[in-house]
């Protein structure tokens, strides 16, 4: 799957370079635009990502099925992240750019010349200042198009001769120059390697050798053999030039040469550079990845970034909407609203907005280390007796950490862990904002949460306001007044505390999106933020606590599921709508975007091919097996399956997806007419048989390429196979657009070896293109095309019949259809899952003792005919 998946990469050689155009491939643009984040005077982190030579996993532009992969997560303690490689020009993953703006930190490639080939190539770029301007160009034009925030400059060769040292000064300057014009927020970095001299001596300081470079660019990257005398002389020689912060001292993570050792003991050389308020720059600190117990590496990576977080300062984001599901990009599954769906996954593009851990309260403060369970503690000094009578003074310290195993939207969650009993609460700092709410008209919060083992637990969030000199608390509370223990702030804090709204009450667009309970017990609560406090405040602090009512001190477990912060003017007047553009075959065998025979690219990753490949057993649970040179001439049909695979009823194993995928795979294209309210896409294969919508992917620009799907069960004709997909918006705000045909188009696809192409849909609303028309019009394959025609007008009738009956009061409604939607209560309206427009509830699975008998009699008859429903799982 790997191979037919798109794939990022660098660029090897100057001719690739100067010859690089835009629209090359597009799967590689990242599509985050970076979230603007407090600036502050103060020292700042640069980590340089080096792991295995780079292009890894976080290659594939899709994600891959591995989520055990490296992965980054503390964000909000960074300022800008080094993707580094030793390829001439490392252009950073879409995956990475996408992670790194979506908490607002700059991202840069890497620009690198070594030993002899180095040294040629830095000859033929600084032969003249036509050709160094020329390049500088190229690596802009580069910069832009991916989207990314700039270079790392690393030329690690001698440099001949005095001309082309000034050239080499002119091509930096240059550089920076022209970067600044395409962005003017990016960053051209200087690694302390050659000198004005033109040798290759590293100095481990800024000093004259190496100042005439700093002059010309944003910083300079030292080497990490320093002393304390060679901080000294940087910090003297930066002072001079009025740029203290602009100097980064190297820190490698692997200890090679580096005061302090490198690994755990980082702190200690961190500690040497703030003493002197210089900047860092973190290299390779996948080093917990890989020298340590990768089983163990949320738990020592948490450690790691602990340590050093006293050292860091937290971001502080400015703007709104602030909307996390808090997952980090990777799952054993995918969870939909709760339910289980697709495989094990591993996609950094749609990780989502991470909490400040190591923050409490709004002030820095380090972060106490469990040695038992090496999770992330928050430190009981910041939590004051005065301001929090009830906090539990206990022995245990409360615990946020990661949770894998549930989620409510991704593949984790945020669990909250602490002892606590009856009058008693505990806190903890979720973001740092400053905010000026007088730019909003109206502002809505939401979050979704769960309770764990202790049935009389809850939580409630705090939005810490400030107006002049005068601290406002709202406090947020899903229960009613007095049923649950709270906090009581003195007359310094003005606080309002604040419930939970029906979702009858919101703008439109939040109303149907927002989930209906199911049996996973997650619940969704919405609540409002007055006017008042928008006109005059500024938001500077979101907080969430855990409470209780058991008289008995227990253990209390929440998990956090999904928290929004919505400012009206961030939601569009309606859901964007999706409309498929084109469908290209992929007829390569292969995806081999880098010359094997010319460069060393991960060969040691390269699988062997085998021989065979095992296809289950027949009938009589004799092995099969297909010669591996045999699949490409190999088609795949209904009775292919019904032969190789009896009486599973077309579920399909995973190493049939994977000999399916090897078989065929085209890519899909298409458009939306408000793109700017898209933060990425979720695309799904409907189950033609039972309308059953199957996860297969996100991406961030409108294009997938398919390199997996089901075969429809009941296809008879070997060589035509029929595909649905949709393909479902997640806005920006993170409000998701219902998985439902009056809202997601369905799109159909049949596919032969060499020409996929789009078939008409008679369903009212669906796709309808030329190709489409030309398909039926010349009546090839018409046996099919009468087939999909009976198919769409069942759906048509089906969903008609839904859409006229009264009863179905949950979920959302067409344009113009508003007023039929039940008022409901509030539990009703914003607890649990995010149901399926007309999908019918059965009569255990809701909460409402309301439901006539007659009603959940025909929901259960209704469900028994699945394909009157648009349901995701993963069967």
């Amino acid at each position: 799957m790997d191979k037919r998946n798109p794939q990022c990469r660098p660029l090897f050689d100057l001719d690739e370079v100067l010859s690089w155009k835009p629209d090359k491939d597009p799967f590689c643009v990242a599509g985050i635009s970076r979230r603007p984040r407090k600036i502050l005077d103060n020292p700042k982190i640069l980590v340089c990502h080096d792991m295995h030579g780079g292009y890894l996993e976080d290659r594939l532009v899709q994600g891959c099925g591995r989520p055990g992969s490296y992965r980054f997560y503390h964000w909000q303690i960074i300022d800008t992240f080094v993707y580094f490689s030793h390829y001439f020009v490392t252009i950073p993953p879409p995956s990475w750019t996408n992670a790194a703006h979506r908490h607002g930190v700059k991202i840069l490639g890497t620009v690198i010349t070594e030993w002899d080939d180095g040294k040629a190539r830095c000859a033929k770029i600084l032969e003249s200042e036509a050709s160094y301007k020329q390049f500088a160009d190229q690596l802009v034009k580069i910069a832009e198009y991916y989207r990314f925030d700039g270079w790392l400059i690393n030329i690690e060769n001698a440099i001949e001769s005095s001309d082309a040292v000034e050239r080499l000064r002119g091509f930096v300057g240059y550089l920076t120059t022209v970067q600044h014009q395409s962005c003017s927020e990016s960053e051209v970095i200087w690694y302390d390697s050659v000198l004005n001299s033109g040798k290759l001596d590293w100095q481990n300081a800024l000093n004259a050798g190496n100042q005439i470079f700093f002059d010309a660019c944003d910083g300079i990257f030292l080497n990490y053999c320093w002393t304390e005398e060679h901080l000294l002389e940087s910090k003297k020689n930066a002072l001079e030039c009025n740029r203290p912060f602009d100097v980064y001292v190297g820190i490698d993570v692997f200890g090679r040469g580096c005061p302090g050792g490198g690994g755990f003991n980082t702190v200690e050389t961190l500690t040497a550079a703030r003493k002197h308020n210089l900047s860092a720059a973190i290299f390779a600190h996948s080093w917990v990845y890989d020298k340590l117990d990768v089983k163990q590496f949320t738990e020592n990576e948490d450690k790691f970034w602990q340590l050093l977080g006293h050292l860091c300062s937290p971001c502080c984001y400015t703007s709104l909407p602030l909307s996390t599901t808090f997952c980090q990009g990777f799952g054993e599954r995918f969870f939909d609203n709760g339910m289980p769906v697709g495989n094990p996954w591993f996609n950094m593009s749609v990780q989502q907005l991470q909490p400040c851990f190591i923050q409490s309260h709004g002030k820095s403060a380090s972060v106490e280390q469990n040695k038992n369970q090496s999770r992330i503690q928050i430190p009981r000094a910041s939590v004051t007796s005065e301001q929090n009578p009830g906090i539990v003074d206990g022995e245990s310290q409360p615990e946020m950490g990661v949770c894998t195993d549930d989620s409510f939207i991704g593949g984790s969650c945020l669990r909250l862990t602490a002892d606590i009993g009856n009058s008693q609460f505990v806190k903890y700092s979720l973001f740092s904002l400053d905010v000026q709410l007088k730019q909003y008209s109206s502002v809505y919060v939401s979050f979704t949460y769960k309770i764990l083992q202790d049935p009389d637990c809850d939580i409630f969030y705090e939005l810490h306001l400030q107006h002049d000199a005068q601290s406002i608390v709202l406090v947020l509370l899903p229960f009613p007044d007095g049923d649950k223990p709270v906090p009581i702030f003195g007359k310094d804090m003005a606080c309002m505390y604040v419930h939970a709204i029906p979702t009858t009450s919101l703008p439109k667009l939040l109303s149907v999106s927002t989930p209906q309970q199911n049996n996973t017990r997650w619940r969704t609560r919405w609540f409002p933020v007055h006017s008042l406090y928008l006109k005059f405040c500024r938001l500077t602090s979101v907080k969430v606590g855990m409470t209780t009512t058991d008289p008995q001190p227990k253990k209390c477990i929440a998990l956090l599921g999904d928290f929004k912060l919505i400012s009206v003017e961030s939601l569009p007047s309606e859901f964007p709508a999706v409309v498929l553009d084109s469908v290209t075959p992929d007829l390569t065998s292969s995806y081999p975007l880098i010359d094997e025979a010319c460069n060393n690219y991960n060969k040691e990753d390269q699988v062997p091919a085998p021989e065979s490949v095992n296809w289950g057993v027949d009938a009589s649970g004799n092995a099969i097996t297909i010669p591996y040179d045999k699949l490409d001439s190999m088609r795949v049909s209904c009775h292919t399956l019904q032969d190789f695979r009896p009486g599973i009823g077309g579920q399909l194993c995973q190493v049939l997806y994977q000999l399916i995928t090897s078989l065929d795979c085209f890519t899909l294209k298409w458009k939306s007419d408000n793109p700017d309210t898209v933060d990425h896409y979720r695309i799904y294969q409907i189950k033609i048989d039972s309308g059953v919508a199957k996860l297969m992917g996100h991406v961030l620009q409108p294009i997938f390429k398919v390199t997996w799907f089901e075969i429809p069960d009941y296809e008879r004709n070997e060589s035509v196979h029929h595909f649905k997909f949709v393909v479902r918006p997640v806005l920006k705000c993170g409000v998701v657009v219902p998985l439902d045909y009056a809202y997601c188009k369905l799109f159909q696809v049949a596919s032969r070896k060499d020409s996929p192409v789009i078939v008409t849909d008679s369903y009212p609303g669906m796709l309808e293109t030329e190709q489409g028309k030309q398909t039926a019009e010349t009546g090839k394959d018409s046996k099919m095309v009468e087939k999909q025609s009976k198919d769409t007008n069942t759906l048509e009738n089906l969903s008609e019949k839904l859409l006229d009956d009264q009863d179905l009061g949950k979920g959302c409604f067409p344009k113009g259809r508003e007023s039929e939607k039940p008022n409901l209560e509030t539990e009703q309206c914003t607890a649990g899952e995010e149901n399926l427009v007309h999908d019918v509830c059965k009569k255990d699975e809701c909460d409402s003792e309301n439901v006539e008998s007659t009603s959940g009699a025909r929901a259960n008859s209704d469900i028994e005919n699945l394909t009157q429903k648009l349901q995701i799982s993963d069967s």
